[in-house]
């Protein structure tokens, strides 16, 4: 493609390897300063796609005049340009020569978007290029101009040979096409694209214009001075070339310490419109010498009733920063919009305890008066001529009304942009905390409910809506992707809805490969937000035998789709070759027995004993079996396995049978594999992981993803401070198992039998086992499980005098080394979405919601059987009611239908 003006044709998509971009010009407005804001108001733009950087290097002095001829200019223009990613007020750079040309090209292929900014000169001298917060008056620094500008429009000259006054030109710097007789017939889209199209030489242009029968385009030609634009661009005025102000962010102020008188030359390159401008001296002042304001204010360049207008309320403009803490109003007081109005009115309201209410509130007019009857409280504003701008014209801010304890004006939605920072600060206020700072704050109680709403709309204002969270996740993962380099992040959608997310950080995907065991838990936990689904993790364990998260991924549901797809993923994440050295720990969610056999089929796959008890204990009630399972569970060898099996069939034959169908292999240590060095029979890790974002569960999708992310990155920077604090080469966690086998050492007895063997008795059982100290092994198993020396290894080593090589007998992976390498990695910050590139460039719908009958419930289901908190009273949670009526249950006696005398017993137990 080559370059031409957008019209109606459509946006442009451009390749990754494409050299072309777009040139939006912004003509026809102008700028308004402000401390800290730089506006550019009441303008058009025009869009000139494919255009290459080798096409704007052969544009010739003619042919840009000519386009600023078709946008409407008729006099030397102010040319500036912002840079990417940055505001007006920070990111303006003014075009002086063709080093500046070429510096603006440099960051053209970043965004493939160059803004360009046209104004009459006059104002870039306005803008604040040296100090963006000075706060202008009434006087500005008009310098010499240096050096013509490389892209300039020919100097209009007029008709008479004498020069006009300047004010006169700066009136006419821009003027409808319909007024300029001369380029009247001129067809100028297709010059403009004929020109684009790579014919840039002055023959076609020449050409094309006495085809048209006007007069030459040539600079040097009198008639070429007067000319036109659009028939649709409104009247500007303000003209004149580019001063020789330098840019803060590129250049020195050096040289420019002094200001000397404009020659005739260089009057002739400026033209300046003194309206608007406030009162300006005759000769130029120096920037020492300027007369600067203490109040901010908004300078606007424009007509002779506007001027005025702004010299009337340059003393009385309302400064949000500082007023908006305690508003007084004055006639004649302007705000920059009425937004600004309504808001400052409000906080009046509030402050000094007044009920006031809107009689008129029109795109035109403002009335504020007073509730109370009788009070001739009343504030009145209207529109200024600008539009935007709106000022108090009638004033009575006398009261003979009570104060009032009752303000509706302190609604949910004044104290959610009142107090956004504290819920910023802590996201966990309690209602009567907030209750009591409204009150010494605003002199009213408000309600739970009103307390609710705001609560809800601060998270909105700090962490975005939930429709805007979704609409930004594409954009965090791709941000997340490109900050930690290596991780993986697959996003999935269904057409436009999200679908699931798979989150796998590179830190936590090398930090587990590099130290920790191939034993990998696996669970699901809900999400509190309004769309709900499921989180899905995969939990590791550390050298100290602690929680070391792998991956985590949001889904709808927990089903065998989702556990395949999170399990294929996590496979190829961890390099998953051989699935018989690896070992998953589950509980029996839906589908994730069935996708670990399809996927790992030779690994070991073990449930969680407490979740296989709380299914045993449906029908097999009692602490005698509730014990015998879990010796079971714990025997560390078949022999010991299997006697207590036997017991358990003693006890209870239906309880046996139930259990004996379980597979070993999946719930009892006598049959665990050894090579992985763990013994763990819960999956109280996993549990661990969800408790601790249980906060960030309950937040929308994109913050709790940034809530987990965050908690990762400083866990990691933590655990990799922590062995410094170590007494020993292993942690703390594993020092206190060795300390709890160094118990049992009263019981024990060790003889030395040669070759670094011992037979070891148990003077209270009158149990021996073996040890071999060479092969690592004891008779119990517990050792070789482990990985951490048993009791009966101490005690060998103890009747030797070898305890201080107990840590030679201590896996490699409880040592310092192999903890290091865990937590080595580090995972890399990230900014928040107001830096990153372009987003809500891919927006994503949210899933559909599921409502779930009932109200949904935050806190945890506890069993009956858990750790009483209060030690006073049993608590009666989880325990089903027996009537003592008629003995059955699921009701009391005062509830029971069963009539008097009837079935049943009044000895029945609760």
């Amino acid at each position: 493609m080559v370059a031409r003006l957008r019209g109606k044709n459509p946006v442009p998509v451009y390749g990754e390897n494409t050299k072309q971009f777009t040139i939006a010009w912004h003509y026809g407005g102008r700028f308004f300063v402000k401390p800290n804001n730089v506006k550019y108001e009441h303008g058009k733009v025009e869009y000139m796609d494919y255009v290459e950087v080798d096409d704007l290097k052969k544009l010739t002095v003619d042919v840009v005049d000519m386009f600023m001829r078709y946008l409407g200019y008729k006099l030397p223009v102010g040319v500036l340009y912002k840079r990417e990613m940055m505001s007006l007020l920070n990111g303006l750079v003014r075009i002086k020569n063709m080093e500046d040309v070429r510096i603006m090209l440099e960051g053209v292929n970043r965004s493939r978007l160059l803004e360009v900014y046209l104004v009459p000169p006059a104002q870039t001298f306005a803008l604040p290029w040296e100090s963006p917060i000075r706060k202008w008056k009434t006087n500005v620094v008009i310098e010499e101009i240096v050096e013509p500008i490389s892209i300039r429009v020919p100097e209009s000259q007029p008709r008479s040979g004498e020069e006009p006054p300047i004010d006169q030109q700066s009136e006419d710097a821009y003027v409808p096409q319909s007024e300029d007789q001369e380029w009247a017939g001129v067809n100028w889209e297709e010059l403009i694209d004929g020109v684009c199209r790579g014919q840039w030489d002055e023959d076609f242009i020449d050409s094309f214009v006495h085809r048209s029968g006007q007069a030459d385009l040539s600079p040097d030609s009198e008639e070429g001075g007067n000319v036109s634009g659009r028939p649709e661009h409104s009247d500007h005025s303000g003209a004149s070339e580019h001063d020789n102000l330098m840019d803060s962010d590129y250049e020195t102020n050096e040289g420019n310490d002094h200001e000397s008188q404009p020659t005739n030359a260089a009057a002739s390159h400026v033209n300046v419109d003194m309206s608007g401008l406030g009162d300006l001296h005759d000769e130029p002042v120096e920037a020492h010498d300027t007369d600067y304001g203490e109040s901010d204010e908004l300078e606007s360049l424009g007509s002779d009733g506007e001027s005025r207008s702004a010299k009337r309320s340059r003393e009385a403009e309302f400064n949000t920063n500082v007023d908006m803490n305690n508003p007084q109003f004055t006639t004649g007081l302007v705000f920059e919009t009425k937004r600004i109005l309504i808001d400052a009115v409000k906080e009046y309201s509030v402050i000094n305890n007044k009920a006031l209410k809107w009689k008129r509130n029109d795109k035109q007019r403002f009335r504020a008066v007073c509730k109370h009857s009788g009070c001739p409280f009343v504030l009145y504003a209207r529109v200024m001529r600008d539009k935007t701008s709106w000022e108090i014209r009638t004033l009575n801010d006398d009261h003979t009304c009570p104060s009032t304890f009752n303000n509706k004006r302190v609604s949910s939605t004044y104290m959610a942009r009142k107090y956004a920072s504290a819920f910023r600060s802590d996201p966990d206020i309690r209602l009567h905390g907030f209750r009591d700072t409204v009150k010494q704050d605003c002199n009213v109680d408000i309600s739970k409910w009103t307390f609710y709403r705001t609560k809800k709309k601060c998270f909105n204002l700090i962490r975005g809506s939930i429709l805007d969270q979704y609409r930004l996740l594409y954009d965090y993962c791709e941000q997340l992707k490109s900050t930690n380099a290596g991780s993986t992040v697959v996003l999935e959608r269904n057409e436009q809805e999200f679908k699931r997310l798979y989150v796998c950080l590179a830190a936590c995907k090398v930090g587990f490969l590099g130290g920790c065991r191939k034993v990998i838990e696996l669970d699901g936990c809900f999400l509190k937000s309004e769309y709900g689904g499921q989180l899905l993790s995969a939990v590791g364990i550390d050298g100290n035998n602690a929680m070391f998260p792998i991956a985590y991924a949001v889904v709808d549901t927990e089903n065998g789709e989702n556990w395949t797809w999170f399990l294929s993923l996590l496979g190829s994440d961890l390099q998953i070759g051989n699935p018989f050295q690896w070992t998953f720990i589950s509980d029996k969610q839906k589908g994730l027995m069935q996708a670990v056999r399809t996927l790992f089929e030779e690994s070991e796959h073990r449930t969680c004993v407490r979740h296989l008890y709380n299914n045993f204990k449906l029908n097999h009630k009692g602490m005698v079996l509730k014990h015998t399972l879990w010796n079971a569970a714990r025997a560390t060898n078949v022999l010991m396995w299997q006697k207590e099996m036997e017991v358990l069939k003693e006890l209870n034959s239906e309880a046996f049978e139930w259990l004996n169908t379980k597979p070993a292999h999946q719930w009892s240590m006598s049959h665990f594999r050894e090579a992985q060095k763990c013994d763990i029979l819960l999956n109280n890790l996993c549990e661990a992981f969800n408790s601790s974002i249980v906060n960030a569960r309950e937040k929308p999708i994109l913050a709790m993803l940034e809530q987990i992310r965050f908690n990762l990155m400083i866990r990691m920077v933590n655990k990799k401070e922590e062995p410094a604090k170590w007494k020993s080469d292993v942690g703390p966690r594993i020092e206190k198992i060795i300390e709890k086998h160094r118990k049992s050492l009263r019981y024990l007895h060790a003889t030395y039998s040669g070759d670094k063997r011992f037979e070891v008795r148990n003077i209270h059982s009158g149990h021996i086992n073996a040890v071999d100290l060479v092969a690592k092994t004891c008779s119990c198993r517990s050792w070789q499980l482990s990985g951490v020396p048993c009791g009966h290894v101490i005690c060998s080593l103890e009747s030797r005098g070898m305890s201080s090589d107990l840590m030679m007998y201590v896996s490699d992976c409880y040592k310092k080394d192999a903890y290091l390498r865990t937590y080595s990695p580090s995972i890399c910050p990230m900014t928040s979405p107001e830096l990153w590139p372009n987003p809500g460039q891919h927006p994503l719908a949210p899933p559909p919601i599921k409502k779930m009958p009932g109200r949904p419930k935050k806190a945890r289901r506890r069993e009956p059987d858990e750790v009483q908190s209060s030690s006073s009273k049993v608590r009666r949670t989880g325990m089903k009611m027996r009537c003592r009526k008629c003995g059955k249950e699921g009701h009391n006696k005062r509830s029971c239908k069963q009539p008097q005398g009837g079935e049943g017993s009044d000895n029945a137990d609760v």
